[in-house]
């Protein structure tokens, strides 16, 4: 099982919308919650966003190029990290690779 390392000791889950839902949870003190988030989004491309705040989380400092996968017009991924925010976005049917990309770089 994969495991990241946060404000408690717990592993996270395998699947990724587990892990999602964990790196939020971990991440909620009283006062994250309240400034920062993951929000979860569709473009009129059409497509997916999702913006995940590093800020005041172990990943605060995590930096890398953007990357891309361009398959074709419709079949696309793209993360970056941008002031503390990890951002991904990607075609109509790519939101669970779009979610893949960003635990792995997380989880790395």
């Amino acid at each position: 099982m994969n495991t990241i390392s946060s404000k408690t000791s717990t592993a996270a889950p395998a699947d990724v919308l587990g892990w999602l839902q964990y790196f939020f949870s971990s991440n909620c003190d009283g006062d994250w919650e309240h400034q920062y988030g993951v929000e979860i989004s569709t473009t009129d491309n059409p497509g997916w966003y999702v913006k995940m705040d590093l800020a005041e989380t172990e990943h605060s400092e995590l930096m890398f190029p953007e990357e891309k996968i361009e398959r074709s017009s419709e079949d696309w991924v793209m993360i970056s990290i941008k002031e503390r925010v990890l951002f991904g976005a990607g075609g109509r049917s790519n939101l669970l690779e779009i979610l893949t990309l960003m635990r792995a770089k997380l989880c790395s």
